[in-house]
């Protein structure tokens, strides 16, 4: 859930049919509601907007999602391991944010991933190796001074990073 500020959003979704969802969000302070959103939409760019909070819990409802992108705001925490069950995902840019943490090894197990951008955070511990991870380039984890673990990588800082 995004909490709802001036340069916020707020995201609050209700499963009418399984298929069609309402979300309400406010966005500088006006709030908009959308009633009909077909949860089959492929595409959702968010990027550039100053989103602050947490990655929305809501955006694991839209299964047929292929596409995320959150990146360039100021999205805090870690990046939840139940996007993992999102199998019909083939982009997900997280770039440019705080975020910190470990990487979910869940991600890996998305076998149609084909990009990954998690540049330019606060990530830390190993990069994990399972499935997918095995098919992206350093590039993609970049910035991120406490990742460890990918040839190209510069080696990092190690210790504190057992959460």
């Amino acid at each position: 859930m995004m909490a709802s500020n001036h340069n916020m959003i707020y995201m609050v979704t209700t499963n009418y049919t399984g298929y069609i969802y309402s979300m309400q969000m406010t966005w500088k302070g006006v709030e908009i509601e959308f009633a009909k959103i077909q949860s089959t939409i492929k595409v959702l760019n968010l990027s550039n907007n100053s989103f602050t909070r947490e990655i929305p819990k809501v955006i694991r409802n839209f299964k047929a999602l292929q596409q995320r992108n959150l990146s360039c705001n100021y999205l805090i925490g870690h990046i939840q391991s139940s996007l993992g069950i999102l199998t019909n995902m083939e982009s997900l840019d997280l770039s440019s944010n705080p975020l910190t943490k470990r990487i979910p090894t869940q991600l890996g197990g998305l076998t149609f991933l084909s990009i990954l951008d998690l540049s330019h955070n606060q990530l830390k511990g190993p990069i994990p190796t399972r499935g997918q991870f095995n098919t992206f380039n350093e590039s993609s984890f970049e910035g991120n001074l406490r990742l460890y673990g990918f040839q190209g990588l510069k080696e990092c800082y190690r210790d504190g990073d057992q959460e």
